[in-house]
């Protein structure tokens, strides 16, 4: 792979993990206060805000499912696989 591709690579994984991070520590609001919580917060809102502010939360059973985060993720493997697509086009099957 080439440096480019390493690089891209490496920023979509770590973002990914961001990502991950956030919505998990989302789930518990005794962590909300941690400086920790609050840049992970500041890094991922700006991603998941247009898909909260498009998918509303739905009720199953007695609690709020928030599905924004799990439609989130899913696009972002699918912008994620794109990219690698035409990266590996424009490098002529390299990667």
């Amino acid at each position: 792979m080439t440096l480019l591709v390493q690089m891209v690579h490496f920023l979509f994984s770590a973002y990914f993990i961001v990502l991950i991070a956030s919505a998990v520590a989302s789930w518990f609001p005794e962590l909300q206060t941690n400086p920790l919580v609050n840049i992970l917060r500041q890094l991922s809102q700006p991603y998941y805000a247009p898909f909260q502010r498009l998918l509303r939360p739905i009720q199953v059973g007695g609690i709020l499912l928030d599905w924004s985060s799990i439609v989130a993720v899913i696009v972002y493997f699918v912008i994620q696989s794109l990219i690698f697509s035409a990266l590996s086009n424009m490098l002529g099957g390299l990667v």
